[in-house]
């Protein structure tokens, strides 16, 4: 059977397997979500895919599109794929369906997009300005070359504004519609995405230079994880790393760099590195590896000597992406990195400062690896 979705007559050579049309596609775009997450495949590619898939599903005389199952794994290829605004339109599709087919994950993963999709935005407008000071500021510049330069970052500067206003909005809306689901069943998901919501936030507005509401926003991001992690515990869930890890890189985030700090909880660092052992033995995977090389990461920063082991860092970073290239796992392990790296480099110096900044931008580039910021 063939591999690549080309055009409507492949979907008819699928469903001649599948039994019907609707499940041929289901199977596709399950496809197109593992091979993107676990095999490595080019996002371009897989985002051209799911367009012309989506194009079959849109055709009004079969209307697939509008069937919430559809429009959820829609939203879950384009995100995994690396096009998180066509997924984000997708989950709400889903969402909105009136077949009522979409899975309540689909609404908890809208929020989780909304919130996403509200740091990228800054993160690439932000970037994007600081490149615009850089050539304003570049010597040897005619007057008009010095001029153009100047609304250059003028209009970036703009941008990214704008961007700090608009991801707040969405975020704003995802803690809304987290909440409303909260309120029906608290679960450790829900408030895991609820603190990942808020990390973003901080994430936004530190990235714009409005810290005022970052320590806030922090504490109340902490609480949520600490509520995941005791729904957890209560159900006897058997992975709790997520939350729990969590909470660790909100107190790292907090005070590493910080004089007098003496460290972290050190039962909580001994539970965590309890369940990765657990995890390894049960069922080793990306997380797994990325959970390993977080902990060794947190204990430089704690001694402040990340600099001493930067390198081994980024060539254990280097070997797992060679493993694992899913652009949206990636994007989740450089979030967490700006949270916990880049508060980290506000206080430090030096080459302890370098050494944050230079695994960010390793990480950025697993995590989008055709950025198109201009350089």
């Amino acid at each position: 059977m063939t591999r690549r979705l080309v055009s409507g007559v492949v979907v008819g050579a699928l469903a001649a397997a599948f039994n019907t049309p609707v499940a041929a596609v289901l199977f596709a775009l399950e496809e197109i979500i593992v091979q993107s997450r676990f095999q490595g495949r080019d996002p371009t590619e897989q985002t051209q895919r799911l367009m012309t898939l989506a194009k079959v599903a849109n055709d009004p005389e079969r209307g697939w599109g509008a069937s919430g199952d559809v429009a959820e794994l829609f939203g879950s290829g384009f995100v995994e794929s690396g096009s998180v605004e066509e997924g984000l339109r997708w989950y709400e599709r889903a969402v909105l369906a009136p077949d009522g087919k979409a899975s309540m994950k689909a609404a908890e993963q809208l929020a989780n997009v909304k919130s996403r999709l509200a740091w990228e935005r800054v993160d690439k407008a932000v970037r994007n300005r600081d490149v615009m000071r850089v050539r304003a500021n570049a010597p040897r510049q005619t007057t008009s070359q010095r001029a153009a330069a100047r609304r250059a970052l003028a209009d970036a500067e703009a941008s990214a504004k704008h961007a700090v206003v608009e991801a707040n909005r969405l975020i704003d809306e995802a803690l809304v519609l987290l909440g409303k689901l909260g309120e029906m069943e608290a679960t450790m998901e829900r408030e895991s995405l609820t603190g990942s919501a808020l990390k973003r936030r901080v994430l936004v507005n530190t990235a714009a230079g409005g810290r005022y509401a970052a320590a806030s926003d922090v504490r109340r991001m902490l609480q949520h994880y600490l509520r995941a992690e005791r729904i957890g515990m209560a159900h006897r869930v058997a992975d709790l790393y997520y939350p729990g890890s969590n909470c660790l890189s909100a107190e790292i985030a907090m005070h590493a760099g910080r004089a007098g700090w003496t460290g972290p909880d050190k039962a909580r660092v001994a539970r965590l590195k309890q369940l990765l052992k657990e995890r390894s033995t049960r069922d080793p995977n990306f997380w797994g590896v990325i959970g390993e090389i977080d902990m060794d990461q947190y204990e430089a920063l704690t001694g402040r000597r990340l600099r001493k082991v930067a390198s081994r860092l980024a060539k254990e970073y280097d070997d797992l992406h060679n493993r694992v290239k899913g652009t949206r796992m990636w994007a989740t392990v450089y979030d967490n990195a700006c949270f916990v790296l880049s508060t980290y480099g506000l206080r430090a110096k030096g080459a302890e400062q370098a050494a944050a900044l230079q695994l960010l931008a390793r990480l950025r580039s697993f995590a989008y690896p055709e950025s198109d910021v201009t350089s």
